[in-house]
Parts: structure tokens; C-alpha cells; sequence
């Protein structure tokens, strides 16, 4: 570099800086003059004249004459601090640093209501071991703190948990805020933050049910009853101000409809323990429509012991039936049943959805026997034995032709039911129209708000046959008579399978059940391998469709004719079943007839003998057995 060479200052880009400014703006100046030379053109009387603003040459003439140190101070320093600043920070982070210990808060759960609190602990766990080893297992004395104070004991229950159990319960949704002294921990042991905040469970409200209530005492009453159940006691000043009971009725339909509000005054009673109430309202008549009934609770309700409301109002409906909308007919369908006398009755049953007086639906209820043939009537021809299904077809013509049944109420248990039952005579096979009318005045005064009405048909008197009693030996002093009973049935078989007293083992290990109705538990192992079959047909005299049919089996041929004298006891497997006589070609003792598949059966296991066995338990534990004629009641050596 030439000595001669004058100096360039730090700055002298600023030179150069200036000449390429000077040219752009003296271009853009060039530009704006042309530009606004031809607006009087454009206007006809604006004249507009731009020339270069001198503050740009003055502030850099102004620079220039400041010092070198001015300059760098200026200019420098800028650029500067940010750099120095970028480099102490990641200076800084990569330094080693120490290890800091987090801590989890394990608020406490909400306490659960009862006569004595018990409070559930805070707890404070951490990740890794923090707690001095003579400290696990003892309470902590000084060191820790809570804020609002709150009575109770600190306590490292591990190396890495501190409980906190209290001696009252936490207040209401309060927030806490637990410190840690240094000191509670060795020097090692550093914590991320020795400051940790928690909120105890808030006050919760809940409509957890209402619904309509009809009184059974006095059904006229009507009451709308919701339960509210609370996560503390409640505050029930202020519970009981915050209530409100509505009835909404609906208006007339239409693109202005309003339903009609009413209020209603209320009781409310407590739980024993303050964490439930149980709303009642006045009496509420009953509405031509069906309508609403809501529960409204506000939301400024709050527990007994303060702390904050519950977060949003709370409401809950419940429909109230109208007049007419409650009440039904569900269902009629005829039966057949047994009664006390074991006579079998007709019987038509009508069941409803709400409880109603028996007479009501006595004096209500019509039941004719459609004629066998449909009438000819306009428009339709006449049908011989016309199987009626359709109650649209039932007109006053038809009734007319009709034979109107005579029913008799059963009278039941109580004085209102579901269930209404009556009596009445016709031939099976018969079609029945049936119909209730409508208005029938239901528990409660509702009333069914239309006419109910079914074709039904008579249906068959069920074929029945049992043996009677209980039990299953018969005394040789006696008559040695098995007494049964049927319904309707023109024929029984009897199967006698006398068991052979060599097999009577096996009839112990083969068979489940109770002596008196074994079954055999094997596929390949019945009654036809330790049994003598014999078989009897007896036809029976017929009676009253629905009466009973007594009769009895007398096993005393089957006693007297065997040439063994170990048979003149037995031990049988009895069987009676329904049969049907075709053309006499069923023959008595014939082991391969067999009765179709729908026939009722029924069985016993009888043991024809006259001794008995008498146990005796003794104090000891051992058992002394005796044999005794059931004749007599004396012992049998």
C-alpha cells in the first residue's frame, strides 16, 4: 500500500452509499415530474411541481462530521449486544447442571359422607429418592408448610411419597398450596420447584331421578318427586331458595302454539346425612294433554360448609299423563284354568297397563258369538263358515245376529289389579268379538281413551293326565291303588315296568333325580335293562268338557300272579299316558304299540313293600337303623 495513498476512513462506504442513492432518487424524481407535468392535462386547472426532499443530504452531511468513536458507538454497538447477548446464552446452556427432582401432586379424593369423616390424604410422590433414610417410615416435624392451614400430620411414607393426612376435612374446592424448607431434604436432593398448588374436589349436584308419582292409598293424589343427590352436605337454606317447580301444558297446535306455565310449591326432606334431598310437590290435577313437569335448580347452590357454587343451573322433566293418555287397554285373550275344585273354567283375561277396580272393567266389557256364516251385506256375498278375523267387519247387523255371552268376574286378591278375569260358556272353535268400551275409569281417575276390540277363539279344553298325591310307596296292608286324574282324554295306557330284584343296583347307579322320579343319566344304559314291561289300555267314560276324570291303577294282579316268591313285593316303574283308540287295534301287553309324539305323560317310581327304615342320629355322630312295619309301627326282626 503507497504511503502516499491518502487513508480511507472506516465510513467511506458511506460515499459510495450516497452516489447510488443520489442516482435512484434523482431517477425517481425524473419520473414523478413527466408524471405530474401531465395532470393540468388530465384536470385542466391543477398544476403540480415535486422537487428532491434535502433531508437525506442533510442528515449525511451531519454523520460525516461526527467523530470516528461517535460513529462506532453508533453504529456498532447495534450490532454488537445482540451477538454478545446469542453468545452468553448458549454459553450458559452448556454448562452442567444440577440435578432437579419433579414432583407429582396426588390431590386428595372427595371425602366420602358418612356420621364420621374420614378425610382422603394428600400426597406428594417423586420421581426418584428424595427423602433422608432415617426420615422413611417418620413423620416430618418442621419443613413443611400449607396454605390456608389445614390441621394435620406429615409423614415420608416411602423414600420417594410424603402423605399429608388432616385432622378435619379440606375445605370445598379450595385451592392449597404447599412449601418446602430446603432443609427437608439432603443437600444432594434439589427440586424443580419447592412450591406446588392443588384444588380439593369442588361441590357437585346432580338430579339423579324424578318422576310421576301416584299415591296407592289415595290414588287421587298426584305428586311430582325428584331425588338430588350432593358430593357434600348441602346448604339447605339456600338449596330450598333455589327450587323451582313448573307444570308446562300444551296450547293448541298451530304456527302460534304457547304452552300454559303454572308453578307449584314444593317440600323437601333430607338424608340422614345431608348428601341427599327428596323434592315434593303439591298435589298436580290432571291435565286434558299430556305434559311437563320440570325440576329447575339454580346454580348458586352450595355446600354447608362454603366454598363455591355448583357450575350450572340443573333441571330435569317428567311427563305427566293426560286425561286419557295414561290408561290402556293392553291386551284380552281367552284361557283355560284349573280352580280349586280341579274343574276347568273358561276364561276371558284382560290386562291393562295401570291398576283399575275389577267391576269397572265388568261393567265395560260386551263378548259375542259371531254367527258361522258371514251375512251377505252390500257389496259382498254371503260366506258359509267365514273364519272372522277382522273387526272392522263387526256392524250393528252383524251383532244383532250375534249371541251375546254371559260373563261372571272372577273375584281376585286385591281390590284393584292389572289383571282382570272373567267368566264364560262356549263351544270351542267358537269366534268371539270382544270389546271394551272406552272411558273406562282407571286408579287415579284416568280414563282409557278409546274402545278396545279383538275377534277371538274359543280355544280347546287342554288334555290332561297326573298321578295324584305325593309320594312314591304303597303299603301291602292297603289297597295297593295308585289314584289318577284326567281331562278330557277317551283312553289312557299304563306301562308297568317291574324292576327285576337282581338289577335293583343298578337302578341306584344308573339314574339321577329323586326316588320317587328317577332318570336314567345314560344313553345306553334305561329302563328296558332292569325292568319286566307289561302294558294295560283302560278307556274312560266320558264327561263334561272341563271336568275331571278319577280314576285309579290297582297293582295287585301284578303282586299275585308272579311264580317267584321274592315278587310278592316290587319295586316298579310306573308310567300313565294319553292314548288314542283307533279301530281297536291297540292290544293290552303289546310292548311295541306307541303313542304319538304330543301325548302328556306322566311317572313314579313305586315301591309296593311294608317295611319302613328308621334312622336315629346320635349325639356321637354314629347313626342306629331299625325296620318297622308301616302297618303296625313295630319292629320286623
Amino acid at each position: 500500500m503507497d504511503e502516499n495513498e491518502p487513508r480511507k476512513s472506516p465510513f467511506s462506504f458511506l460515499n459510495s452509499l450516497k452516489a447510488i442513492l443520489k442516482k435512484l432518487l434523482d431517477r425517481v424524481n425524473v419520473l414523478l415530474k413527466r408524471s405530474l407535468s401531465q395532470l393540468p392535462l388530465v384536470t385542466g386547472k391543477i398544476a403540480v411541481s415535486y422537487s428532491l426532499p434535502s433531508w437525506p443530504a442533510k442528515s449525511y452531511n451531519r454523520i460525516k462530521q461526527w467523530s470516528l468513536g461517535k460513529r462506532l458507538l453508533v453504529f456498532g454497538l447495534p450490532i454488537l449486544i445482540p451477538i454478545i447477548g446469542f453468545s452468553f446464552y448458549y454459553w450458559y446452556q452448556s454448562l452442567p447442571k444440577p440435578n432437579t427432582l419433579t414432583v407429582k401432586v396426588i390431590k386428595p379424593g372427595l371425602t366420602r359422607l358418612a356420621k364420621k369423616l374420614h378425610p382422603k390424604p394428600l400426597k406428594l410422590k417423586f420421581y426418584e429418592s428424595a427423602a433422608p433414610l432415617k426420615q422413611v417410615g417418620k413423620p416430618i416435624l418442621k419443613g413443611v408448610r400449607i396454605k390456608p392451614e389445614i390441621q394435620g400430620k406429615w409423614k415420608w411414607t416411602t423414600d420417594k411419597l410424603i402423605e399429608f393426612r388432616p385432622d378435619v376435612d379440606w375445605q370445598v374446592g379450595q385451592e392449597y398450596t404447599v412449601s418446602f424448607d430446603k432443609k427437608v431434604f439432603p443437600d444432594h436432593v434439589l427440586l424443580k420447584k419447592y412450591e406446588h398448588s392443588f384444588v380439593t374436589a369442588p361441590f357437585h349436584a346432580e338430579i339423579q331421578q324424578a318422576k310421576f308419582y301416584i299415591d296407592p292409598k289415595n290414588p287421587a293424589i298426584k305428586n311430582a318427586i325428584a331425588t338430588v343427590v350432593f358430593s357434600h352436605k348441602v346448604n339447605k337454606k339456600i338449596f330450598e331458595e333455589n327450587i323451582k317447580l313448573t307444570l308446562k301444558v300444551p296450547g293448541k297446535k298451530g304456527v302460534f302454539s304457547s304452552s300454559k306455565e303454572t308453578d307449584f310449591k314444593y317440600k323437601v326432606t333430607y338424608g340422614p346425612l345431608g348428601g341427599k334431598a327428596y323434592i315434593l310437590s303439591d298435589p298436580i290435577p290432571i291435565p286434558k294433554k299430556t305434559s311437563t313437569f320440570v325440576f329447575q335448580i339454580d346454580k348458586d347452590v352450595r355446600a354447608a360448609r362454603g366454598g363455591p357454587s355448583i357450575k350450572e343451573n340443573l333441571e330435569k322433566s317428567v311427563s305427566v299423563p293426560g286425561l286419557y293418555d295414561h290408561m290402556q287397554i293392553d291386551s284380552v285373550e281367552f284361557n283355560v284354568v284349573r280352580n280349586k275344585s280341579d274343574t276347568m273354567d273358561q276364561v276371558i283375561i284382560v290386562q291393562s297397563n295401570g291398576d283399575v277396580y275389577p267391576a269397572r272393567i265388568s261393567r265395560n266389557i260386551e263378548a259375542y258369538i259371531l254367527p258361522e256364516n258371514r251375512p251377505e251385506v252390500p257389496g259382498m256375498k254371503g260366506i258359509r263358515d267365514y273364519e272372522w278375523n277382522d273387526t272392522r267387519e263387526i256392524s250393528p247387523k252383524i251383532l244383532r245376529l250375534s249371541q251375546k255371552l254371559k260373563l261372571s268376574l272372577i273375584p281376585s286378591e286385591k281390590d284393584f289389579a292389572r289383571i282382570t278375569s272373567l267368566k264364560y260358556k262356549a263351544s270351542p272353535g267358537k269366534y268371539v268379538y270382544v270389546r271394551l268400551k272406552k272411558g273406562i275409569s282407571f286408579l287415579g281417575n284416568y280414563r282409557s281413551g278409546q274402545v278396545f276390540d279383538r275377534i277371538l277363539t274359543v280355544p280347546d279344553f287342554p288334555e290332561e293326565v297326573r298321578i295324584l298325591h305325593k309320594g312314591a310307596i304303597l303299603s301291602t296292608s292297603g289297597e295297593r291303588k295308585l289314584s289318577i286324574m284326567a281331562y278330557n282324554l277317551s283312553a289312557v295306557r299304563f306301562e308297568i315296568g317291574r324292576v327285576i330284584p337282581d338289577q335293583i343296583n343298578h337302578l341306584i347307579s344308573q339314574t339321577r333325580g329323586n326316588i320317587a322320579n328317577p332318570y336314567f343319566s345314560e344313553y345306553n344304559f334305561t329302563e328296558d335293562n332292569i325292568v319286566e314291561k307289561s302294558y294295560e289300555i283302560r278307556k274312560l267314560k266320558p264327561t263334561a268338557a272341563g271336568e275331571a276324570q278319577y280314576f285309579s291303577f290297582d297293582f295287585n294282579p301284578y303282586l299275585r300272579t308272579s311264580p317267584d316268591p321274592r315278587m310278592k313285593h316290587g319295586l316298579f316303574l310306573f308310567k300313565v299316558e294319553r292314548w288314542r283308540v283307533e279301530e281297536e287295534k291297540v292290544k293290552a301287553n303289546h310292548e311295541e304299540e306307541e303313542s304319538d309324539e304330543e301325548n302328556y305323560i306322566d311317572q313314579r317310581l313305586i315301591l309296593v313293600t311294608d317295611l319302613g327304615i328308621l334312622v336315629k342320629d346320635n349325639v356321637d355322630g354314629s347313626h342306629d337303623i331299625f325296620v318297622q312295619s308301616l302297618h303296625s309301627g313295630k319292629p320286623v326282626s
